[in-house]
């Protein structure tokens, strides 16, 4: 049996029995907070995290029954992340803030007009339209108006705007730009020497990592919203077109697709037992084998809808569900640790070839 137990706020969460055609557990209500959460849910640190406009934010701590009131009020002006050492945030007048254990405190100023933000090993790296500025190292001038970006395992970052991405290698040196053949740039990853770029007109380009240049291209159906996953030598990525796919690197043919119940919007995420990926519209977490994109477990959200990405850290998800109240339902809940592989195929896989 695979253990259950609620990370927290008490949910009583049904045991999965392993071995059975869907893997599915349904938890009890989940708890209303009292506070309208404006941002995804940021689990950090073994504490969960969960951030509203109206200046209030709310810890809870493992065993916590309820969330706890952040001492501090600010409200975030980007999505915070977790950092190094507890999360970090963004607040409307450009300060960063450090959270985590003890009092908040702010290590940064002055910091309005950001568009982006994310964590490096050693420090915040917060991007602008015309710049990205990095810890230790000195701003990377952007030659077009940045939207979003993403950090890459060697140190780098992706960079987009409505037309062009740009590479920027560990060094903070601005190596190349690119513009996509059609469609907006949109989220990137990296390995082997190749740049994994998503678009909005629903290709994935491999691209060389030393000058840009297009190895081969996956024509799929629907813009990508998260950075793509590497697992045994195949990109695994979400596709608002229902699909999630995965194409080997090393010659861009298609190892599996999976269509699942509505978009594939959120992921997917690592997590001990496989890939989460999170639908709207289906309003489900599912885990995926990377090696075979089998499902192997579900979980149906009781009620609401999941409008934002679900938070998700090897074995623990935190989901934020929406009704007709202006306040949200937070459900949080174990993962399995691991999860047998189905022999047979399920009706939603379909096997191909790229164009």
């Amino acid at each position: 049996m695979v253990d259950l137990r609620p990370w927290s706020l008490g949910l009583a969460l049904a045991l999965l029995g392993l071995g059975l055609e869907a893997q599915v557990v349904t938890p009890s209500e989940g708890i209303r907070l009292d506070i309208p959460a404006d941002w995804e849910p940021v689990l950090c640190k073994g504490r969960l995290y969960v951030f509203s406009s109206e200046g209030r934010n709310q810890i809870l701590s493992p065993g916590d029954e309820a969330p706890q009131c952040d001492p501090v009020h600010f409200s975030p002006a980007l999505q915070p992340v977790c950092g190094p050492e507890g999360p970090l945030a963004l607040d409307r007048e450009g300060n960063l803030w450090q959270l985590g254990p003890g009092f908040p405190k702010t290590i940064q100023a002055g910091l309005k007009d950001a568009v982006g933000l994310w964590a490096e090993a050693s420090g915040p790296a917060i991007l602008f339209r015309n710049r990205l500025v990095r810890p230790n190292g000195q701003p990377v001038t952007l030659p077009f108006d940045a939207l979003g970006g993403n950090p890459l395992p060697d140190g780098g970052a992706w960079v987009w705007g409505a037309s062009e991405a740009a590479r920027v290698g560990p060094a903070g040196d601005l190596r190349w730009t690119w513009s996509p053949p059609s469609g907006a740039p949109g989220p990137a990853a990296l390995d082997s020497g190749t740049i994994l770029a998503g678009t909005s007109s629903g290709s994935l380009l491999f691209l060389r990592d030393t000058d840009g240049k297009q190895r081969f291209a996956y024509r799929g159906g629907g813009s990508t919203p998260s950075p793509p996953v590497i697992s045994g030598g195949l990109v695994i990525w979400s596709s608002s077109d229902h699909f999630v796919r995965a194409v080997r690197i090393k010659d861009g043919q298609l190892a599996w697709q999976f269509r699942g119940l509505g978009r594939p919007v959120f992921g997917p995420f690592p997590v001990t037992a496989g890939l989460l990926v999170a639908e709207s519209g289906g309003n489900r977490l599912i885990i995926l084998e990377p090696a075979t994109g089998k499902d192997l477990w579900t979980w149906p959200l009781p009620s609401g809808a999941m409008l934002k990405a679900p938070a998700a850290s090897g074995e623990t998800a935190a989901v934020l569900a929406w009704d007709e109240s202006s306040t949200p339902l937070l459900f949080s809940l174990k993962l399995p640790l691991k999860l047998p592989i189905k022999a047979a195929p399920s009706k939603s896989q379909k096997q191909g070839n790229a164009p």
